[in-house]
């Protein structure tokens, strides 16, 4: 199947009583990692199951950074020997944007995920404090933007375990129907440039659901 120009292959759906699992496998030459798929699964006589929304919803394989197995509510209990996967849009991580610049002090950055602005960058006792401004993908459900791991320009890692979602006082009421505000705290980091891993670089939506058959 190819999304995007980018080309995935359903190896396998596994039909538990809790679950299904639906498993890719990616084409090495992409040139964007797939960390989420927008799809439910639908029965000849159409009834739709959707994909798992709590708990554990994809996992990845260990080799790169794509998920390659997701989770959807299962078809056990019910006589469907053909299904169809549908398939409406998927989130990508483009390779060569793995690790993004950002100069804390004059808050210069490289090309940050569709639709993230960098608002605030503060130096604390503790370490800098860096928001960023995103456009929600579903109202009033958060996403995040920014990985754990972060790098100096020596290459040494680092990490955080934490984020703060909300609005802070960086937003007006209006704003806050559309967007929502990512808060990283960069504990006891005080150098002037950091690169960032991203969550993710853009998100695509098909013109059209692409359909995959199934027995």
């Amino acid at each position: 199947v190819e999304l995007e120009g980018q080309k995935i292959t359903i190896e396998n759906i596994e039909v538990y009583p809790t679950h299904m699992r639906i498993n890719i496998s990616d084409d090495e030459e992409n040139t964007a990692w797939m960390k989420d798929l927008d799809f439910y699964v639908k029965t000849a006589w159409g009834k739709k199951f959707e994909p798992v929304k709590e708990g554990l919803t994809a996992t990845g394989d260990g080799k790169g950074k794509t998920m390659t197995s997701y989770r959807a509510d299962s078809t056990f209990f019910y006589d469907a020997k053909e299904i169809e996967l549908v398939i409406n849009g998927a989130v990508w991580l483009r390779k060569d944007m793995e690790k993004v610049y950002v100069n804390l002090r004059t808050k210069e950055t490289d090309p940050l995920p569709e639709g993230v602005e960098l608002l605030v960058t503060e130096e604390k006792r503790l370490g800098w404090v860096v928001r960023f401004k995103n456009k929600y993908w579903e109202k009033d459900h958060f996403h995040q933007i920014m990985l754990s791991d972060y790098y100096d320009k020596e290459g040494k890692e680092y990490s955080f375990n934490s984020w703060g979602h909300g609005y802070f006082d960086d937003l007006t009421p209006e704003e806050r129907e559309k967007y929502f505000i990512e808060e990283l705290r960069l504990a006891d980091y005080h150098q002037d440039e950091v690169w960032l891993s991203p969550a993710y670089s853009h998100v695509w939506k098909a013109e059209n659901p692409i359909v995959v058959e199934i027995k």
